[in-house]
């Protein structure tokens, strides 16, 4: 059987990581501990078992992560720079077309996950409103948020690439 492989970068894996540990956690809480299908007697230390469950979420974690994406791969941000036009009125048409020209940079560095998420954390929408929408979890949704904020603050003390 063939697998489609995908490039998965560094963010994505520490989020799919995350992600798998607590889908095994809850798994691992829910059969083992519940409903008592680990005992001590049964040759699997604890860790071995939670390892186990990780082991057993993670295809599903990743088919839902790889929907997630292919969902948004063609959706583009309307009317995304509302925020920035508003902030703008009582400034200059030239500081309006230099901050504009800056967010667009900067968003265009970011990329389209980075950039949703924060367009939508912008609108006032909850993590977990935004989980909804997106197909993430309400965690991913921190960690994609705290990982887009860094780069911004970065890219702003560089000089505003």
């Amino acid at each position: 059987m063939r697998l489609h492989q995908q490039v998965v970068l560094p963010a994505d894996a520490e989020e799919l990581a995350m992600d798998v540990v607590v889908d095994g956690f809850e798994l691992f809480t829910e059969r083992g501990i519940v409903d008592g299908q680990w005992s001590a007697g049964s040759g699997l230390t604890l860790r071995r078992y939670f390892e186990n469950a990780c082991v057993l979420c993670f295809p599903n974690v990743y088919r839902k992560w790889q929907r997630g994406r292919r969902g948004w791969k063609d959706v583009q941000l309307l009317d995304a720079w509302s925020g920035v036009e508003r902030s703008m009125t009582s400034r200059s048409p030239e500081d309006a077309v230099v901050a504009r020209a800056a967010v667009d940079a900067l968003f265009e560095h970011l990329g389209e996950d980075a950039s949703a998420v924060l367009f939508l954390a912008d609108q006032n929408f909850s993590h977990a409103e935004i989980a909804a929408l997106l197909r993430l979890t309400p965690r991913a949704v921190e960690g994609r948020l705290r990982r887009a904020r860094r780069t911004a603050r970065t890219s702003i003390e560089e000089g505003g690439r």
